[in-house]
Order: C-alpha cells, then sequence, then structure tokens
C-alpha cells in the first residue's frame, strides 16, 4: 500500500513497514527530544534571558 515503505538488509532481503507506525515513532521521538532539551535548557535559558533584562 501507500503507507508502507521498505527496509533492505544486507542480504539483499526486504521488510515491509507500515507507514502509520512510523509516523508514531517519529512523532514520540519529537516529543521525546523536546521534553529533553526543555529540561536541559530551560534554565539556562531563562537565566540567559534575565541577565540579558537585567544588562539593558
Amino acid at each position: 500500500s501507500a503507507s508502507q515503505g521498505k527496509i533492505f538488509w544486507l542480504d539483499g532481503n526486504t521488510l515491509s513497514v507500515d507507514g502509520s507506525q512510523v509516523g508514531i515513532l517519529k512523532e514520540r521521538d519529537k516529543v521525546s527530544l523536546s521534553s529533553f532539551l526543555q529540561s536541559h535548557d530551560g534554565r539556562r535559558l531563562e537565566s540567559e534571558i534575565s541577565l540579558q533584562k537585567m544588562r539593558q
């Protein structure tokens, strides 16, 4: 079907992958990465913004 992709293995065989499942995994990765960046950089970003406000 149109929503299926193929993964090619080194031996030349293919494995069909449902596009909707791949899309869900990509979305979960985006959410996870976004949460990770917010948790690690969020505090630093807030302090940099505060520092910029104090300098002006």
